[in-house]
């Protein structure tokens, strides 16, 4: 569409006339166009953080679980962001996942939808700090998540002298610690 609009920017309106056949094979033209090369012209390495935020809004999820393991006898951090996408969109978890990381696998009921997801716990926390403030500054639906999120990983850095172990019942039902 754009090698046409340059061919035919010069001549006005009044004087171009289009026949049927021509009609024809611009909507033809227009819809493949559609279909095959959207985006921006230029590829963008690195998506913007408004965009992005958006995006999880509307079709991610903001994961955060702190769960005792009572086999290893302490507390378990899990946390995670993902984005879902019909099979037709992968390119957009694609993206996603070249600009950050993570992985994408399939959501499980349907062969149709993928999932991408990316770890933000413990191990993760320097790029989890990172990340999350600027999403924050523009999401809108998610943004009381993000901020728990943000809280939970600052005081938990900043507890340095927690206990990892925690007192767990044994197999003789005497406490170890």
């Amino acid at each position: 569409m754009l090698d046409y609009w340059r061919d035919h920017r010069g001549q006005e309106y009044s004087e171009r006339t289009v026949s049927d056949e021509e009609r024809a094979a611009l909507t033809v033209a227009c819809k493949e166009s559609r279909r095959t090369r959207v985006g921006p012209l230029k590829a963008r390495n690195h998506p913007s953080w408004a965009w992005l935020a958006g995006y999880l809004d509307g079709d991610g999820c903001y994961t955060h679980r702190e769960n005792f393991d009572k086999t290893r006898g302490y507390w378990q951090l899990s946390s995670n962001v993902s984005a879902v996408a019909h099979i037709n969109d992968i390119y957009v978890l694609e993206y996603l996942q070249k600009s950050f990381g993570g992985v994408m696998v399939g959501q499980g009921q349907s062969d149709n939808v993928k999932v991408w997801r990316r770890a933000l716990g413990w191990q993760n926390r320097d790029f989890a700090l990172q990340f999350l403030p600027k999403l924050a500054q523009h999401s809108r639906l998610k943004k009381h998540k993000i901020e728990e999120m943000i809280a939970y990983m600052r005081e938990r850095t900043s507890r340095i002298n927690r206990p990892q172990r925690l007192s767990v019942p044994g197999p003789t039902g005497q406490a170890t610690v």
